[in-house]
C-alpha cells in the first residue's frame, strides 16, 4: 500500500518551490504561478489555470483600451 499524501502540506511545499503542485509528481518544479505562488514542473504547468472573474476580465479590457 502506498503512503498517504497530505494535500495541504504538499501545496505549502509547492509554494516554497521544492515540489510540483500536482500531488505525488516526482518532477522538479520549474515554473511559479504569479497568481497563486505554487510551483509546477514543465509537464504540469501547461494544465494549470485560474478562472477569470468578471472584474478581472473588465480590468483586462480596460487595460487594452487604455493602450489603444
Amino acid at each position: 500500500m502506498g503512503s498517504v499524501i497530505d494535500l495541504n502540506d504538499w501545496r505549502l511545499n509547492s509554494m516554497q518551490g521544492p515540489v510540483c503542485a500536482i500531488a505525488g509528481c516526482p518532477n522538479k518544479p520549474t515554473n511559479q504561478c504569479p497568481k497563486c505562488s505554487t510551483y509546477y514542473c514543465f509537464e504540469h504547468v501547461k494544465s494549470h489555470f485560474h478562472m477569470e472573474s468578471s472584474e478581472d476580465r473588465q480590468n483586462r479590457y480596460d487595460d487594452i483600451n487604455r493602450i489603444r
